[in-house]
């Protein structure tokens, strides 16, 4: 057996323990675990914790002190510490709990949208908890599927997870085929807007500063004649999110690059909004502005 499949056993194993653990403890103590995760992350994932410290440090939130950008970073390692647990749970959520565990907030424009009978596509972000927007709309009825990218390890594990809330899972790059066919059959899809692009994305501005962003949301939703809407799930509380919806956006066949750039900020725009509402429910862990000049005299 070689190396990668031994590890890949093992996640296995920290998944099987992981189900067994929160499945049977109260979940005021999984949450306390979860955030006592987080907090330990804070302090031994020091490469993680400088990039959210540069991150944090060079781009546009609002005015917060040295002081407040630390509780912000910690209380975002508690957030994923949590969110961790809450992968647990997923399997759990049924028609019976929905109302336990989500508030949909502008509901009707996805009712609206859905009875068009037209392709879907919702974007979102890694803002609160994303893996459990899928569930979230898949027991309200309405079968959503999730574009992922292949995982290194553990991707068998956390795709069972996601189809054990009811999302179906494609991937990224040859799965694209089955993407383009969900929505030519009207239904929804699930897609994660603020990666890092490349040279393959068009630079538009987020939190202050540019960054290259993905482009195909509006070339798949021009080609299939799909609605597009901005939703997040937003943290209430442990296993309880606020699903907001923001108002559908059309999109028009044969546009060119200054209007994908406009409809890519007015999606941006979204984001920017709830993470401003919410700066330690997204995810500052992660390079999103590679090509971007950092100041490294920020650094923590």
């Amino acid at each position: 057996m070689n190396t990668d499949k031994i590890i890949d056993k093992l996640i296995r194993i920290i998944f099987a323990l992981g189900d067994l653990l929160v499945n049977i403890l109260p979940e005021a103590i999984v949450s306390r675990l979860g955030k006592a995760l987080g907090y330990i992350a804070y302090y031994l994932a020091g490469h993680e914790r400088r990039l959210a410290w540069r991150n944090i440090n060079n781009v546009d939130i609002g005015q917060y002190n040295k002081k407040e950008k630390k509780e912000i970073i910690i209380s975002a390692c508690k957030h994923f510490g949590q969110m961790i647990m809450e992968l647990f749970l997923i399997k759990n959520i049924d028609q019976n709990n929905l109302s336990r565990h989500f508030d949909y907030e502008n509901l009707n424009i996805l009712e609206e949208a859905k009875a068009q009978n037209r392709g879907i596509i919702i974007y979102t972000a890694h803002f609160g908890n994303w893996e459990w927007l899928g569930p979230a709309l898949s027991r309200k009825g309405y079968p959503t599927t999730a574009i992922v990218e292949k995982q290194d390890y553990g991707d068998k594990a956390l795709n069972d997870i996601r189809r054990s809330g009811g999302t179906e899972v494609i991937y990224t790059g040859a799965g694209i085929r089955k993407a383009y066919k969900a929505l030519k059959d009207n239904k929804i899809l699930f897609l994660l807007g603020d990666q890092h692009a490349g040279d393959a994305g068009l630079e538009v501005d987020f939190l202050g500063r540019t960054t290259s962003t993905y482009r195909g949301i509006i070339k798949l939703a021009a080609r299939t004649n799909s609605i597009i809407i901005p939703a997040y799930p937003i943290r209430q509380g442990f296993a309880n999110f606020n699903i907001r919806f923001f108002p559908a956006i059309e999109i028009n066949k044969n546009l060119n690059e200054k209007e994908e750039k406009a409809l890519l900020k007015k999606l941006i725009q979204t984001t920017e909004e709830v993470v401003r509402e919410n700066p330690d429910q997204w995810n500052w862990f992660y390079k999103r502005w590679k090509q971007a000049r950092i100041n490294e005299n920020k650094k923590k």
